[in-house]
């Protein structure tokens, strides 16, 4: 794997080691909110021998079986530039309250999600 540089890092990871990157973004908090919108991107590596489809409907059972009062609100394929993708828009009950989540899940020909 190449080195890995940033604003603030570099790395050269050892030889056979995944990028499994994950970078978020915050809106800017506004008064009185205990929360804000964010996006959260990942690296990560399609399953061997699983279509994107299936990784999706796999995805959708995680989230029911983690999240209280999850709800599946939409689900739906796209694309991503020209990457295959899926969509899926949820909510669910948080501590704090309801959440709404949108997920999308875009493959590279190389099984990069």
């Amino acid at each position: 794997m190449e080195r890995i540089e940033t604003r603030d890092l570099t790395f050269a990871p050892p030889s056979g080691w995944t990028d499994r990157s994950v970078v978020a973004f915050a809106a800017p908090a506004k008064p009185g909110r205990a929360t804000t919108s964010n996006v959260v991107l990942t690296r990560d590596a399609l399953p061997a021998g699983r279509s994107l489809r299936d990784h999706t409907d796999q995805q959708i059972v995680e989230l029911a079986k983690r999240l209280a009062h999850f709800e599946l609100r939409q689900r739906r394929e796209l694309l991503v530039g020209d990457a295959p993708a899926g969509e899926l828009r949820f909510a669910w009950r948080s501590g704090n309250g309801p959440v709404e989540q949108r997920l999308v899940m875009a493959a590279s020909p190389r099984g990069v999600l």
